[in-house]
């Protein structure tokens, strides 16, 4: 069809699969959305409103996101959290590069 090197395409989550696919250039970038703080804050908020009545500190809470290349994937410290805890981020790069 001609459009090869001309689609880029872009993922969510910073999970071993598509760290993989990222390294292997089927995929482009990479958005981790820091999936723990989106499911975990939400659930302490509403555990502190029910049990403590406090409510929130502010009306929004906002949480980071990054963006991943095949070039900067390798040097993020907080890759080690989407990896199985028998593994390490380092151990994963090394059997895959």
């Amino acid at each position: 069809m001609g459009y090869a090197g001309k689609v880029r395409v872009i993922c969510f989550d910073l999970v071993p699969n598509n760290i993989q696919n990222l390294l292997d250039s089927r995929i482009d970038f990479l958005i981790g959305q820091d999936a723990h703080t989106q499911g975990f804050q939400p659930v302490m908020l509403l555990f502190d409103r029910v049990f403590s009545g406090k409510s929130p500190e502010t009306r929004y809470f906002y949480t980071d996101i990054s963006i991943k290349n095949k070039y900067n994937v390798k040097f993020d410290d907080t890759l080690p959290a989407v990896f199985p805890r028998k593994n390490s981020a380092a151990e994963f790069f090394r059997q895959i590069l």
